[in-house]
């Protein structure tokens, strides 16, 4: 949710830059996969990312939760933030928040980093459509 998105944020801008990735790796080291299933299935391939990522989702009462799993430990972690950002969102929280509330992580990244990080954003609201 939106709050975890923030939560997120505030960690990030007390880190200089260069913690940064020490953080990205963190999240990924931290992951707790939200289901059993592998979920590496090319129809789970988000298309534009710079390293191979997979999205899971599943939607129970109008309310959304949602996994990546990475085989690079840095977009793991931008995943997680995603992942926990809009894990507990309705169909319409979802499509709401769009990648306008990520700039502040977005700065932080290269240009091809950033595409990557649209690519999953617009994986994300192709899913809940």
């Amino acid at each position: 949710m939106l709050k975890d998105l923030n939560d997120h944020l505030e960690s990030i801008q007390v880190l200089d830059v260069e913690y940064f990735y020490d953080h990205l790796l963190d999240l990924s080291n931290e992951r707790e996969s939200k289901t059993n299933e592998d979920f590496r299935k090319s129809e789970n391939f988000v298309d534009g990312c710079q390293s191979s990522l997979w999205l899971w989702s599943n939607n129970k009462d109008n309310v959304w939760q949602f996994d990546v799993i990475s085989d690079a430990h840095m977009v793991q972690g931008l995943g997680q933030i995603i992942s926990d950002t809009y894990t507990g969102m309705t169909t319409n929280e979802v499509l709401e928040t769009k990648f306008n509330a990520f700039v502040p992580l977005a700065r932080l990244l290269t240009t091809q980093r950033q595409r990557g990080l649209q690519s999953v954003i617009n994986h994300v609201h192709k899913r809940v459509k």
